[in-house]
């Protein structure tokens, strides 16, 4: 529900109107309960980065049709900023025309102080819509719909 409600935000600038988006499922604690799948499969499907996570894995992931990529650290552990093979890898993602967002230095993206929905979100509207690298990151260092406080120029 948060990655809908953030794409309804860039989706539906100065719109005017509140939306609201609601849902329920039945409280993990529940026989019966959706809670346990979902958590699992919500896991399974996270962008995030874990120790361990090797410059090769991420090389694989960046492969066509990948046009853009978001990354999710934070501090040290589980951020490859000392790794030269996982920034390298980074470097040639940019290099391929691949939009890579993550707060670390490679010619990646800032994420600035945006959601991890919000950020994924906004990289997949404007993917959608179409526009080259260069202007999709331009544009993700941007404040759309309210999804940041800090705007800066992106790398």
């Amino acid at each position: 529900m948060a990655y809908t409600s953030s794409a309804l935000s860039f989706l539906l600038p100065g719109f005017g109107k509140p939306v609201v988006v609601t849902g329920s499922q039945i409280p993990i604690t529940r026989a019966r309960s959706d809670g346990r799948q979902n958590l699992i499969s919500a896991l399974q499907a996270a962008v995030r980065l874990f120790p361990g996570f090797s410059a090769s894995i991420l090389a694989n992931m960046c492969r066509p049709p990948l046009q853009g990529l978001f990354i999710e650290a934070h501090g040290a552990g589980n951020g490859a900023s000392g790794d030269r093979e996982f920034l390298s890898e980074i470097e040639a993602a940019v290099s391929q025309g691949i939009v890579v967002v993550v707060v670390m230095k490679a010619g990646a993206v800032p994420g600035f102080d945006m959601t991890t929905e919000a950020a994924l979100t906004k990289l997949s509207v404007l993917l959608g819509q179409g526009l080259d690298a260069r202007t999709v990151a331009e544009l993700m260092g941007q404040n759309i719909a309210g999804e940041l406080t800090r705007t800066g120029v992106s790398a």
